[in-house]
């Protein structure tokens, strides 16, 4: 699936407690593919229960567009 949108204003929300996360977060934002990265994110027990729960939330907002 392929979206279109702002990278970092979209991207800006999900919540990252980790130095980790946010290396993650700034490799998205050069992804081509962000939503199928942020779905195979939502599976990485390695990341906080928070981080994962912000993407989820991501989602869904990108599907309702």
């Amino acid at each position: 699936m392929s979206v279109s949108y702002t990278k970092l204003s979209t991207l800006g929300f999900i919540k990252s407690t980790t130095p980790i996360e946010q290396d993650l977060l700034c490799e998205l934002e050069n992804s081509d593919d962000i939503y199928d990265v942020l779905s195979m994110l939502l599976f990485d027990e390695t990341l906080s229960l928070t981080f994962r729960c912000s993407i989820k939330k991501h989602l869904k907002t990108i599907q309702i567009k």
